[in-house]
Formats: structure tokens, C-alpha cells, sequence
């Protein structure tokens, strides 16, 4: 985890300028969005786990004008970058949220799950700081078909899980899962998120905090 977090300290000055954005973090972003729309179409307040430079809360805010909007982020040079364009943004890990129980009714998170140190503690952080009845969707990498032999080649698996396994860490933490969409496919990443195919290359989870009584 270090490691990781040292590499987007680095990363911050040109985040927002690299090729992947277009290809890659936005389309996974848009595909987010709208699901979260579905799910809580006017949410009072937004947290980003692994917001960086605040790119999908900068989405957020036309989907979502009436929503107050936070986003965390271990490294702090992101943190930074982010708080430029306004907003609430803190330092902090998935694993230790420093926001009070039931705060938020919808959280988020695109493309950072693979880097948590500790990911069952970050899935019972969310419990703790989503309202009941909240959702939480998270987009990433899973280790589902091809994608099975891709992470265990480059020793990635020990992070990259499979849906089964996600779905049972959500269970474990509080959560009811709820599904699981393709959020971007190899073809969608080679025409910019535009096309489709049978090769997914990021999956979206839906989760539920139930309600009380």
C-alpha cells in the first residue's frame, strides 16, 4: 500500500493529463454515474473514496447539484490537486474514514479498490459511514473470466477478487449486495468507452446498507 500511495504522490503534477483519462477513468466514471443515479437519484451528500485529483466528483456535481461532496484520498499531493476546483477534500484511507457513523447515503469508488491494504476493513468503514438504506458502488478490476489468468500471471490475485468473494466481503461487513455490471470492456477502452464485447475489463458492484427496523 505504501508503494501505491508513493506512486500517486508522483503521479499527481500530471494525473489529469495522461492518456488514460479519456480512455480509461472517465468512461468507468460515466458508468458509475449512471447507476448511481438509478439507485439514489437525489442524495443529500457524496463520499469518493480514492477521489485523487477529484475528477469523478467533478461529474458528480452536474449529476448531482443539490449533494454536499467529500473525497478522500491517501496521498496528499492528489488531495491538493483536488481542493483546487473547491469541495471538501481530505486525507485519509479507506481503512480509517475520518467521518462520523451514518453520514452519507451514497458512496463511491472508482478504480482504487485494488489498492486498499486492508480491503475487508475498508467494505466495514463504508458500512459504518453510510446512512441505512444508503448505497455504495464501487468500479474495479475483478478477477472474473479471461481476467482470472491475467492477475494470477502477474501475481496480482492476493487484491483482484472475484465476485464471489467481493459479495462475501460485503456480507461480512454489513452489506447487501445488490449486482454487478460491466463498466467498461477492452473494446470500450480502445474506442475511448465507446463500443462493447465479451471481454470486460472493469465491473461495477451495487451495495445496500439495510435499512433499521
Amino acid at each position: 500500500m505504501r508503494r501505491d500511495v508513493e506512486q500517486f504522490e508522483r503521479w499527481a503534477a500530471t494525473y489529469d493529463d495522461s492518456l488514460l483519462q479519456e480512455r480509461y477513468f472517465r468512461p468507468v466514471q460515466r458508468a458509475l454515474l449512471r447507476h448511481a443515479t438509478a439507485v439514489e437519484p437525489d442524495p443529500s451528500r457524496i463520499l469518493d473514496i480514492g477521489c485523487g485529483t477529484g475528477a469523478l466528483l467533478r461529474q458528480v456535481r452536474t449529476h448531482f447539484p443539490r449533494a454536499a461532496v467529500t473525497g478522500v484520498d491517501p496521498a496528499s499531493s492528489m488531495v491538493r490537486r483536488a481542493a483546487v476546483d473547491g469541495g471538501a477534500y481530505v486525507v485519509g484511507r479507506a481503512e480509517q474514514l475520518p467521518f462520523p457513523d451514518a453520514s452519507f447515503p451514497l458512496v463511491l469508488s472508482t478504480l482504487s479498490f485494488h489498492h486498499w491494504a486492508d480491503q475487508g476493513r475498508g467494505l466495514a468503514e463504508i458500512s459504518r459511514v453510510l446512512r441505512p438504506g444508503g448505497h455504495v458502488l464501487i468500479a474495479d478490476h475483478f478477477a472474473t473470466g479471461w481476467l482470472r489468468v491475467v492477475f494470477a500471471a502477474v501475481r496480482k490475485r492476493g487484491r483482484i477478487r472475484t465476485h464471489g468473494e467481493a459479495d462475501a466481503m460485503l456480507r461480512s461487513a454489513g452489506l447487501t449486495p445488490l449486482g454487478w455490471h460491466v463498466a467498461l470492456t477492452v473494446a470500450g477502452f480502445l474506442r475511448a468507452g465507446e463500443g462493447s464485447g465479451p471481454l470486460p475489463l472493469t465491473a461495477l458492484c451495487v451495495a445496500r446498507k439495510p435499512s433499521v427496523g
